[in-house]
């Protein structure tokens, strides 16, 4: 996508060859059961020798897998058909062709929509032939990375265009030549690239979503997404190149639905052939910076509850669910490449990822990963698989996984067994009626029981560590009232200061728990007073807890003299002293 910038495409290279060569063993650092799953028999789809090859996979209404592959020797390719049963169904789409990007997509007339590059074909009977322009070769703009994307009613166009073509300014950047001794700084400009989607509905005049043209940044790794709704989802990387780069981590959500020219979102401008209409992202508080941007990430959309779902190579799991982003989740697997999702229904999530030359399958469900389920072996190579591995389900339990071998392409159908679970007798607080539930890991916290490691001299490094990362996470549980999860973060961190004292009171107060909070705020108050158990600087991430508490015990007061304290008995400490 940057092909506008020398510096950037280095980066980039440098970063894919760091990132290729770095491969360790996997290490399975958690255990439990795996999910409970069928296994179909792996099907060969394709046979050559495989290497730099690119699958693009989507699911009809009849539950069959289209799978669009580009071989890199022969230069083919190749439409194959998986029925749920198992029958593969072969055809050639193209010879002599080797496109560097592969999509494909169903169109709301019901045909089968392929992008090789920019040439655009559809399925007609039994035959290809080639199809209507594309949206970027009506206006005779120059775009990057074209893609079709599935929408809930028909597919989308996205594309990324030089922010001059949409708007938006570009910019200056510094780099640097040669070493520390002798190096010469220069400055570069660069022309911000933008994401624009299109989507297929038919309406008097195209609309032209722009991804923030508001500002100079690129976009970078966009992962975008439609719901059951027809609701855009775009995660994506912000990015500004050269001396002191960022990748900014962000989402934007929007409602892709023809509306009269009336009620139209304000627009960014217009030509004869299209209309312009931003899009603009926010920042996802995510726990840590992302060093890479989201260069190897997966994300997947829930049709029915927009929930999304984003999981990083090597990294934790990020979970958007009602408009906010929740704790990240660990995956079992210290070590993983190319992460592949797709939704299975009911927040639940298919995962396929490739660790060691294996390929594994876990499922996301009630908020925790399974183990991973081993599919069969795989041919990663020293070029790593990069597009050669997918996913693709109907939004439902059942997914099919094409990886590559030495000897092809293959697949084999996954069978889910979601048993998404309800609250145990026992597993939760006794309430007053009308009350939301207390989760049992959060029994202790409830009760004023809650144990955090004193920080001193020789002790709390690692909790301060853990603290010091999750600061911001924190901050935005704290500011987005999400309670629960503030509680579970800080819970989760261990450090004891007079910030994290604080997050505590302010959870339990935010819950009712009144007597819980007045002992925190307490406890937050004599930590302020101590240089050694007291946040400072940065690391108090924009909060004075000792200047908030006078307010917060007023406010833990008129709780209780309005009667909305909850009542929760003592309970015994589960947790040892730290």
């Amino acid at each position: 996508m940057h092909r506008h910038s020398f510096p950037i495409a280095a980066l980039l290279v440098g970063l894919c060859v760091l990132l290729d060569g770095c491969a360790s063993k996997p290490t399975v650092n958690e255990t439990g059961p795996p999910p409970d799953v069928r296994l179909g028999a792996v099907l060969d789809l394709l046979s050559f020798e495989t290497g730099r090859d690119q699958v693009a996979m989507v699911i009809d209404a009849g539950g069959n897998a289209h799978v669009i592959i580009a071989a890199n020797g022969p230069e083919e390719v190749h439409h194959v058909v998986v029925s749920p049963d198992g029958v593969v169904q072969r055809e050639r789409i193209a010879a002599d062709a080797s496109p560097s990007v592969i999509s494909a997509a169903f169109g709301s007339d019901g045909r089968l929509h392929a992008l090789l590059d920019g040439r655009h074909l559809v399925r007609e009977a039994s035959t290809w032939s080639a199809a209507d322009p594309t949206p970027w070769a009506a206006a005779g703009i120059e775009v990057y990375d074209p893609r079709l994307v599935q929408g809930a009613n028909g597919l989308l166009w996205t594309f990324a265009v030089g922010g001059k073509e949409v708007g938006a300014k570009g910019r200056w950047e510094w780099y640097a030549i040669g070493g520390a001794m002798g190096a010469i700084v220069f400055p570069w400009h660069s022309a911000s690239q933008k994401l624009v989607i299109v989507p297929e509905a038919a309406i008097a005049e195209p609309l032209w979503y722009v991804l923030d043209p508001q500002d100079n940044l690129d976009i970078q790794n966009a992962m975008p997404l439609v719901d059951g709704y027809g609701n855009l989802h775009v995660v994506y990387t912000a990015l500004r190149g050269g001396l002191g780069a960022t990748y900014e981590p962000r989402y934007a959500r929007i409602a892709l639905v023809p509306v009269p020219a009336a009620d139209q979102p304000p627009a960014a401008g217009s030509t004869a052939t299209h209309t312009l209409v931003p899009i603009s992202g926010s920042s996802i508080p995510w726990p840590r910076a992302e060093p890479g941007g989201l260069l190897q990430a997966a994300s997947a959309v829930d049709p029915q509850s927009g929930s999304v779902l984003v999981v990083r190579a090597h990294g934790a799991s990020y979970t958007l669910e009602d408009g906010k982003w929740v704790p990240p989740v660990r995956l079992p697997l210290s070590t993983f490449w190319e992460p592949r999702m797709a939704p299975a229904g009911g927040n639940a999530f298919h995962l396929a990822t490739t660790a060691d030359d294996r390929m594994l399958y876990l499922l996301y469900a009630d908020g925790a990963w399974s183990m991973p389920v081993d599919l069969g072996q795989g041919s990663v190579q020293s070029r790593g698989m990069w597009d050669s591995l997918d996913v693709a389900s109907a939004g439902n339990d059942r997914a099919f996984v094409v990886w590559p071998t030495s000897t092809g392409i293959v697949g084999r159908w996954v069978d889910a067994q979601i048993a998404r679970e309800t609250p145990a007798a026992g597993d939760t607080a006794e309430q007053p009626s009308g009350t939301a539930p207390i989760p049992a890991p959060l029994l202790d916290f409830s009760a004023g029981n809650a144990k955090l490691v004193t920080p001193g001299v020789v002790t709390g490094y690692s909790a301060a560590i853990n603290a010091g990362m999750n600061g911001q996470l924190a901050k935005y549980l704290h500011d987005s009232a999400q309670w629960e999860a503030l509680a579970t973060q800080v819970l989760k961190d261990g450090y004891g200061d007079d910030l994290r004292w604080y997050f505590l009171g302010r959870a339990a107060e935010g819950l009712g728990l009144c007597d819980a909070a007045e002992r925190y705020y307490r406890t937050s108050k004599e930590r302020s007073t101590s240089f050694w158990t007291r946040c400072l600087g940065i690391a108090c991430v924009g909060f004075k807890p000792g200047q908030l508490l006078e307010e917060r015990m007023a406010a833990v007061e008129a709780l209780r003299s309005a009667g909305r304290c909850l009542d929760i008995p003592d309970q015994p400490s589960t947790h040892p002293p730290r």
